[in-house]
């Protein structure tokens, strides 16, 4: 996202888990540069995508944007009258 904070989660490693022996990448150090620096962006709402909405190809934050879109175009559109 654009406008967060500059502290992340780095120094990637890799491991491949016994059973499935996929390969997964995890986050060892989390850098905290800035502490009370300037104020960030924020979203207004915070969607977070579960397993089982990926499973089944369902995309909520999408969903979220289409919506939103389309009742924010119709009121704009009806405010102009």
């Amino acid at each position: 996202m654009i406008g967060e904070k500059p502290n992340s989660f780095q120094e990637a490693r890799e491991m491949r888990l016994p059973n499935s022996h996929l390969r997964v990448r995890y986050s060892t150090q989390y850098y905290h540069f800035v502490v009370r620096g300037p104020n960030a962006i924020r979203p207004d709402h915070e969607l977070v995508p579960t397993w089982a909405d990926y499973r089944v190809g369902r995309d909520p934050v999408l969903a979220w944007i289409l919506h939103h879109a389309s009742t924010s175009h119709a009121r704009s559109v009806g405010q102009r009258r």
